[in-house]
């Protein structure tokens, strides 16, 4: 039978997913032109993905049969895209699935995984991160440390990728912007050490005082007090240099190694190179596509039409598990620890959360390790808030949590603080899950019959499964919750607005490497903004916000790390979150992809990266 009589009898039987494999064995532009006549439309010229799949997915809405026929034309079309030959590879292309459109480019307010990758693309700081998270030079050749300045010197030749010189002026002039209150920076106070930052962030002055350009080469930051972290900060892309300071977020210019040549709102956004590559086999261009579901991401990686799997949101369960055991991909894993912490937010102005009994309660109620079984195994449970591994994270708290059935007046009435003898074993059993003791809790703070709350989460399909299990999980302890899938971007803008969402499902990936990243921006009440407040839980305590300054001024990193693990045990006894889990990172590599790495701060080190042909030895990555 031809492909396009196979099309046909495939929508008439509702043929399951699995079955058409062998079906699709005949002529697949046949198919193509069976699909494209039913829908009355010609095959498109970019692929099945646009003809058949997306654009039938996006049509689930209709009313009548219409929808009915568009369901099966979607997974008919996904069926095919599966059976087709793989796609042409371009060895000249980095392809890559982002996630949702990010709407705007602009390195000051871009907070998630995704915007990091764009940044990463066109944009330069004065310093960077290495392979181990140590500071390293960027624009800046060198620099050095005072206790109440630092002076940069820039490199020489610097251009953005319009061709403009880049100078000392144009770095003023982009610190100048990030702190302005119109700009809405997310992190101000990171910056708030440098002489004027206050000022400038109050709305008072919009230049910093003590940052200046003595010479075309050379920036001064005069400081008000010792910032250990300052120069950890400098190298977060909120700091990028732009051309005097000005931002176009729909045609960005930086000195980064790529610029922005296309961007079709909702499918593509295509960086081709704006200097030269460290290797005769680093990619020309970066194609990002835009706005894929997990399957289809999926299914194009496996044609061929993807380089990398996995590097933006984890790879669909089913998926993961099929392809870990498919000899033609179980070698092509790229795996690790993410520095990362996913968790309940409940915020602390609201009712009935800011009761710490009801936020508790949901810690009790959620069973951790039923998550760490949804995601196949690739996440840690988590019972503090620092992820293993990040310098500073007690690596007692997980056996300092009360075993399930002696939590009761321990974990509720006193902190973490418990006798030997109940301590748990730390690793991948959950501590904290007592259903009963969540419901004790929910009485104890007036709420007999329990309580019901809208719950935010992200509309990927990964977050939602989770969102689901919580759901059931804390149903079964009284506390009732009505899901509010939301694009990532419109989920930050709820969260982060003041007395807004109650409770939602939070994650958060380290900025750079240090405790001070996970406990400051999100629990420090200098945080706390009414719009886009890092704050989302609008945590406010003076005990933990005394230890965070004392850590600020500490110059010994040892004691520093003594003091964030006391601020630690006082965020677990007040709970403004309940920590789910620390992910692991796994990425799928294509055959011809050679130098791909997991890096502990950006998302795609895309300059190690070769495609076609190892790179040279000790080339890549010098020059990014």
């Amino acid at each position: 039978m031809n492909g396009s009589l196979c099309a046909v009898a495939a929508l008439r039987n509702r043929a399951p997913f699995d079955s058409f494999g062998p079906i699709l064995s005949g002529s697949l532009n046949g198919s193509l032109c069976a699909v494209a006549a039913l829908r009355n439309r010609a095959p498109d010229r970019n692929g099945i993905l646009v003809s058949c799949g997306m654009r039938a997915r996006r049509r689930l809405g209709g009313s009548g049969a219409r929808p009915a026929l568009y369901r099966s034309l979607g997974v008919l079309a996904l069926a095919m895209l599966a059976a087709c030959a793989p796609a042409r590879i371009r060895h000249d292309t980095l392809r890559v699935a982002l996630g949702d459109d990010p709407g705007k480019i602009d390195p000051a307010t871009g907070y998630s995984v995704p915007t990091w990758s764009i940044d990463k693309l066109l944009f330069d700081s004065l310093v960077d991160y290495d392979d181990a998270g140590r500071i390293v030079p960027d624009l800046a050749a060198t620099w050095s440390v005072e206790p109440d300045r630092l002076v940069f010197h820039l490199r020489h030749g610097l251009r953005f990728s319009n061709g403009a010189v880049c100078r000392a002026d144009d770095v003023v002039a982009s610190m100048d912007r990030l702190l302005r209150p119109q700009t809405r920076c997310p992190v101000p106070r990171f910056y708030s050490a440098i002489a004027g930052a206050d000022a400038v962030i109050a709305g008072r002055s919009r230049h910093i005082a003590g940052l200046t350009a003595p010479d075309p080469f050379t920036v001064e930051m005069r400081l008000v007090r010792p910032d250990p972290f300052l120069l950890q900060v400098l190298a977060m892309p909120f700091c990028a240099v732009l051309p005097h300071g000005e931002l176009d977020p729909q045609h960005p210019i930086g000195t980064g190694p790529f610029a922005l040549t296309r961007w079709i709102h909702g499918q593509q956004m295509i960086f081709d190179r704006a200097r030269l590559a460290p290797d005769p086999h680093s990619p020309r261009r970066v194609e990002f596509e835009l706005g894929l579901s997990e399957q289809v991401e999926d299914l194009k990686f496996e044609r061929g039409e993807l380089d990398l799997l996995g590097v933006h949101r984890p790879i669909d369960g089913p998926d993961f598990v099929r392809l870990l055991h498919d000899p033609k991909w179980k070698s092509r894993f790229v795996a690790g620890p993410e520095m990362a912490t996913y968790y309940i937010g409940m915020n602390t102005e609201m009712p009935p959360f800011n009761d710490v009994r009801v936020r508790k309660a949901v810690a009790f109620a959620v069973d951790r390790a039923r998550l760490v079984q949804l995601l196949n195994g690739r996440a840690v449970i988590a019972s503090g808030f620092l992820p293993p591994g990040l310098p500073g994270i007690d690596q007692s708290l997980e056996r300092a949590v009360p075993r399930p059935g002696r939590a009761a007046g321990s974990l509720a009435s006193a902190g973490l603080g418990a006798p030997a003898a109940s301590l748990a074993p730390a690793g991948r059993r959950d501590p904290l899950y007592d259903v009963a003791e969540a419901r004790a809790l929910l009485a104890q703070a007036g709420h007999p019959d329990g309580i019901t709350a809208t719950y935010y989460c992200p509309n990927s399909g990964t977050a939602t499964k989770l969102a689901m299990a919580i759901q059931q999980d804390l149903a079964g302890a009284g506390i009732h919750l009505i899901l509010k899938p939301l694009s990532f971007p419109t989920f930050l803008t709820a969260v982060g607005q003041r007395r807004n969402v109650k409770i939602f499902q939070g994650n958060w990936v380290a900025d750079y490497p240090d405790p001070s990243n996970f406990l400051v921006p999100l629990f420090s009440s200098a945080d706390i903004q009414d719009v886009n407040s890092r704050n989302t839980t609008f945590f406010h305590d003076p005990a933990y916000d005394a230890l965070l300054a004392r850590a600020a001024a500490e110059p010994s990193a040892a004691r520093r790390d003594v003091i964030y693990r006391q601020a630690e045990r006082e965020l677990m006894a007040q709970m403004p979150v309940a920590p789910l889990f620390h992910p692991e990172n796994y990425v799928l590599v294509q055959p011809w992809v050679y130098g791909f790495r997991l890096h502990p701060v950006w998302p795609l080190a895309f300059w190690d990266i070769c495609l076609g042909a190892p790179c040279r030895p000790n080339v890549a990555g010098g020059q990014r």
